[in-house]
């Protein structure tokens, strides 16, 4: 287990090293409460509810051990008002050991109404990502000098576009996506041109049963694949009363179990929190991971929008 904590960094850099070959790995982070940050992973999401939102999301891994992943993700979106469209922003801060990624996106997004309630949305992401490697600082399990660990790169820069597709009812919702499409050059000839932005894909999914005039079930799943490393599954069920208050439990395939709970602390506040216990070896030496959401909505009602749809 000593070994383990040891070369927690050494295997972040190895990672990212060895994606400049044939080897791959998930690059985005991981979320929790992913059902109350659509956009991150689905650009037509943005502008899906009749109000302006912003959130704050922020996450530790792994407490307790050092150099742990850490990541804060700030989210706005707002439906444009009298138009079937919607446009949003994220930022995130992804911090794991010695590699820090940073990337800023906008969202577009386009609806078209199959009935009142059901709606299709196309959506389109673009931005930059950053990233920022201190790899000489990463402690190897041999005193052998490896040339792939002596660069050191600061926000070394990438374009990238992405797709995505959002199906909502008044009842359930699907969609798919493909937040990470094109892998350009770095936008600074110094850097290495053989790194890559993996793809990404998503599905998610998820429905509200009403099991009365308060209780709701709300279960919901997110499905991910990077290329060239296993697929990630993520289930929950939250149970939600007065469509106010929630609590539930969620599950990452293989990996661990969550308890979420959140609710409205205003009409226009919401805060939720969640602990995952790791169901591995991590076990004996983190106690967990912990994240935390506030979000705001400025209800805009006077907005004619057909992406309007709530989960």
């Amino acid at each position: 287990m000593k070994t383990l904590i040891k070369t927690l960094g050494f295997v972040c850099a190895a990672a990212f090293i060895l994606n400049a070959g044939s080897v791959s790995g998930q690059q985005e982070p991981l979320y929790t409460q992913y059902m109350f940050n659509t956009l991150v992973f689905n650009p037509a999401h943005a502008g899906s509810q009749d109000a302006f939102i912003a959130s704050l999301h922020a996450r530790t891994q792994w407490t307790g051990i050092k150099d742990a992943p850490e990541t804060q993700t700030l989210l706005l979106q707002t439906p444009i008002r009298n138009t079937n469209m919607g446009t949003g922003l994220s930022i995130v801060n992804d911090v794991a050991g010695p590699l820090t990624q940073r990337n800023i996106l906008g969202y577009y997004s386009y609806g078209v109404m199959f009935s009142e309630s059901a709606k299709l949305t196309f959506g389109l992401n673009a931005g930059i990502y950053t990233i920022t490697a201190n790899l000489p600082d990463v402690e190897l399990s041999t005193e052998e000098y490896d040339p792939a660990f002596s660069d050191v790169y600061k926000n070394a820069a990438k374009f990238n576009v992405g797709f995505g597709m959002f199906f909502n009812t008044e009842n359930w919702y699907c969609g798919i996506s493909a937040p990470k499409l094109y892998n350009s050059p770095f936008l600074s000839k110094k850097d290495r041109e053989d790194i890559e932005l993996n793809k990404h894909y998503y599905l998610i999914g998820g429905a509200k049963l009403r099991l009365s005039d308060k209780v709701s079930l709300k279960p919901s799943m997110l499905v991910r694949k990077v290329s060239g490393a296993p697929v990630g599954m993520d289930l929950s069920a939250l149970v939600e009363l007065n469509d106010k208050f929630w609590c539930g439990l969620a599950g990452r395939w293989e990996e661990g179990a969550s308890i979420i709970v959140g609710g409205m602390v205003t009409e226009n506040i919401r805060i939720g929190y969640s602990y995952d216990v790791t169901l591995s070896s991590l076990t004996k030496v983190s106690s967990g991971s912990h994240e935390v959401l506030i979000g705001y909505q400025l209800p805009l009602n006077k907005t004619h929008n057909p992406l309007l749809g709530g989960q």
